[in-house]
């Protein structure tokens, strides 16, 4: 199995890169738009995560920028009905802390805003992974990569935001990068930036 490639980013595309690696070959990798954004210009050297998935009728390679964010995919095309478009179109759609708390939440309301995944297939999404997804380091994914509360202060947050209407998508992107050091600080600087929509 391929799972890691590393070499110089070739012929980017909307949702696939080409890294051509020292010994000469040209590995395509079908991608996130997130993971694209944070790929280096072409000419630099880059390394994703991969996984190859062989089916009857082609074979992918996807690359991930994270363990993390394959790890999520992998835990997606688990559940009956979900291929590996779909989870990209996830992890497309949202960063992995959003799309970890939405499946940690249970909050089908997020999970069907994402292209391709209906009502049905957002609840069976949420039944089958909620339990089984780890929960995500929200000090990885600040603005500033210096979240100063504790992961469980903001999870306090995020579903006292959610209790309030919000889903856990818009809660978890208001709290990205907040600043206050209590839960009740935090709720007030998230609805100041949610308020400002």
């Amino acid at each position: 199995m391929i799972s890691l490639v590393t070499g110089t980013v070739r012929d980017k595309t909307k949702d696939s890169v080409v890294l051509m690696t020292a010994a000469g070959v040209g590995f395509e990798l079908l991608i996130s738009t997130r993971t694209l954004a944070e790929l280096p210009e072409e000419g630099r050297e880059a390394t994703l995560y991969s996984y190859l998935a062989v089916r009857e009728d082609a074979v992918n390679l996807y690359g991930f920028l994270t363990r993390e964010e394959k790890e999520l995919f992998l835990s997606m095309i688990t559940v009956s009905g979900v291929g590996a478009k779909m989870a990209m179109a996830a992890l497309s759609a949202m960063s992995v802390t959003e799309l970890k708390m939405a499946l940690i939440a249970g909050d089908t309301r997020a999970l069907s805003r994402i292209p391709g995944i209906g009502k049905k297939t957002a609840e069976r999404i949420a039944l089958e992974l909620r339990g089984k997804v780890e929960e995500p380091d929200f000090a990885a994914g600040g603005q500033n990569g210096n979240v100063p509360a504790s992961d469980d202060d903001l999870r306090e947050a995020v579903q006292a935001l959610m209790a309030l209407g919000f889903n856990s998508v818009e809660a978890t992107r208001a709290l990205s990068g907040v600043q206050a050091d209590s839960v009740e600080g935090m709720i007030v600087e998230a609805l100041q930036r949610l308020g400002g929509r």
